[in-house]
């Protein structure tokens, strides 16, 4: 009984994701999307900056199916003139 409700939670889980995905492939269509080592390459900073700038607002994150992304031109478009 424990193993059904188990399923029928992970297959909720499922169709709210599944709901989400228009709406991300609206966000990235079109984007040059890097991986989170990439997006390290090109900042040339390690994971822990990288999560802290996606945490502070700096630079946004894409999650599909557990893996994250992110744009391309958003990080080229976030960095600042000195």
């Amino acid at each position: 009984m424990a193993e059904t409700y188990f399923i029928h939670d992970k297959l909720l889980d499922f169709e709210k994701r599944l709901d989400k995905l228009p709406e991300i492939i609206e966000a990235v269509q079109g984007e040059d999307l890097l991986t989170r080592q990439k997006a390290m390459q090109l900042l040339d900073v390690g994971s822990a900056t990288l999560d802290r700038w996606s945490r502070q607002g700096l630079i946004n994150r894409y999650g599909i199916g557990g893996r994250v992304y992110f744009k391309k031109s958003e990080i080229i478009n976030s960095l600042i003139k000195f």
